[in-house]
């Protein structure tokens, strides 16, 4: 029996609890921090061949411009599958009136798609890669990000892989190409202050020009600007669990933990994803002490961002 398998060429992550660029370009130098930010997600613990996914990006402000810089890499490995792509990004900020702004990013993207022979079977039957060690190519796209801010409200869209290129494995193989799809997300996040608490509901949707829409929603709760928990939901009945700590003045860690009620994720351990930021303050004495950056109402720098 053969079936259909849609899904999107971009994985998912829960690193934008605590790094809001790593979910749009138009976030990049969005706080008056210089920030680092690394992470690590397993998914599926326990079968072989499952998902692995290593991050690192890094944001910047550059005030006086109203713009930030930002540079993303990920590399994933999924099977004989390997993909590595680096985003460079570039945001503008601009501040509306008090407490409003909006914000517009823009990134390129440098994308490595391969797929190793050496742990599969058909290599061994199969003449046209019987003596090959991967079927390897490169490709570039761009995307786009816009956000629009409002005291605690933060709503945009965000639409990476806009070109719909191509890799080209083999020319003398008419059709065997990979196509990148353009990608659709929207978000929408919420933070109110509850005594010591803040309070931040958030939801994503994304889709692709061929597949049905993905939603998640995850609420965080922080508590006194040190540490932090989140529970969430992801289309699939995937349930999400989080919890983190402002480690030091510079240093925040977040994990999350993922576990299912249905398909594949019963027979495994769940998915468990780790990510670690550095952030840089530019003044001490403007900032609060440090934990996760949430984008709040007090303006800073003249644009209209804030970290707790």
């Amino acid at each position: 029996m053969v079936k259909n398998g849609i899904s999107q060429q971009l994985s998912f992550d829960n690193q934008y609890l605590i790094n809001k660029f790593s979910l749009s370009s138009a976030y990049a130098g969005y706080t008056d921090n210089m920030e680092l930010f690394t992470g690590f997600r397993q998914t599926w613990v326990g079968i072989d061949g499952a998902p692995q996914k290593q991050n690192l990006n890094f944001s910047t402000p550059l005030s006086k411009y109203n713009l930030g810089l930002g540079i993303n890499l990920n590399n994933e490995t999924s099977g004989n599958f390997s993909n590595f792509y680096f985003n460079p990004s570039i945001a503008y900020h601009l501040k509306i009136a008090d407490n409003m702004s909006l914000h517009f990013g823009i990134n390129g993207e440098v994308y490595r798609n391969q797929y190793n022979f050496s742990d599969a079977l058909s290599a061994t039957i199969d003449p046209y890669v019987l003596n090959a060690q991967a079927l390897k190519g490169s490709t570039f796209n761009i995307g786009v990000g816009l956000m629009f801010q409002f005291m605690g409200l933060n709503l945009g869209i965000n639409v990476p892989r806009t070109l719909n290129s191509k890799i080209i494995y083999n020319t003398e193989l008419p059709g065997n190409t990979f196509t990148s799809v353009r990608h659709y997300t929207a978000f929408l996040s919420y933070q109110q202050k509850v005594k010591k608490w803040i309070i931040e509901p958030n939801v994503i949707v994304r889709a692709t020009e061929k597949s049905p829409l993905l939603y998640e929603a995850q609420v965080l709760a922080n508590y006194n600007k040190k540490v932090w928990t989140a529970l969430g939901y992801r289309k699939g009945n995937d349930f999400l669990i989080s919890a983190g700590a402002s480690l030091s003045h510079n240093i925040v860690l977040n994990y999350t933990y993922e576990f299912g009620t249905q398909g594949i994720v019963n027979y495994s351990a769940g998915t468990h994803e780790i990510s670690l930021g550095f952030l840089i303050r530019k003044s001490k004495k403007s900032s609060p002490p440090p934990t996760i950056f949430i984008g709040g109402t007090e303006s800073s720098g003249g644009i209209g961002r804030d970290t707790i």
